[in-house]
């Protein structure tokens, strides 16, 4: 067996094993079932959609235990980050600012930076002025992030963005939802996530047993 096939197949038994071993996630409490379950942008993967703002500062708190989480998904998952602006004026800029980084390619650099700067340091990066300034203090090129925050392409992800907080029915920041159909729950950020592990290692199941009864 290849050693890549190999490593994705021992991550996914570890995964289901650990959700054997836990207590099962209960409906209602530990997450809502979305009713009409939604489409997802990765066929054949396990999506998971995450909702959030540099604004909030619960989703500031969250931000590394995301990161850690991460690391350790199986390849049959795939993690989509949705920054929304969820009707605050401030938040919409920030959440321009996500997508304009994607686009330069400086996400990476200043993902972490920007969390850090809002909640621990205090800096009122609220507008373009004062967020552009900030990115071209990290090392950005201001223009070309300029140019990117005006671009059609990063308001059409914004619009999408938007949209989907509706279609989901998105009432609080961070949330996240497991392959169009679970909305989870949790009373801790550490809870969400482990409620999130569950119900990925509970799709993934339902998923092969579908495989398994088809004609």
């Amino acid at each position: 067996m290849h050693k890549s096939i190999l490593a994705t197949f021992l991550m996914a038994v570890l995964w289901l094993g650990a959700g054997l071993a836990r207590a099962e996630v209960v409906e209602g409490r530990d997450y809502t079932v979305l009713d009409p379950p939604q489409h997802t942008m990765s066929p054949g993967k396990i999506e998971v959609l995450e909702f959030f703002s540099y604004g909030c500062p619960v989703c500031g708190e969250m931000h590394p235990l995301l990161r850690n989480w991460h690391q350790r998904l199986p390849r049959d998952v795939v993690v989509r980050r949705v920054a929304t602006g969820f009707g605050q004026r401030a938040w919409t800029t920030l959440a321009k600012t996500y997508y304009a980084l994607e686009a330069t390619g400086d996400l990476g650099k200043l993902d972490d930076a920007l969390f850090l700067a809002i909640h621990r340091d205090h800096q009122a990066l609220f507008d373009q002025h004062s967020i552009t300034d900030w990115v071209g203090a990290h090392g950005v090129d201001a223009q070309k992030f300029g140019q990117a925050m005006a671009s059609f392409g990063v308001s059409s992800q914004l619009g999408q963005a938007e949209k989907l907080v509706e279609v989901y029915k998105i009432e609080h920041l961070p949330a996240i939802v497991v392959n169009g159909k679970y909305l989870v729950n949790g009373r801790s950020n550490e809870e969400v996530l482990r409620h999130t592990t569950e119900l990925i290692v509970k799709e993934r199941a339902s998923s092969r047993g579908l495989e398994a009864n088809a004609p």
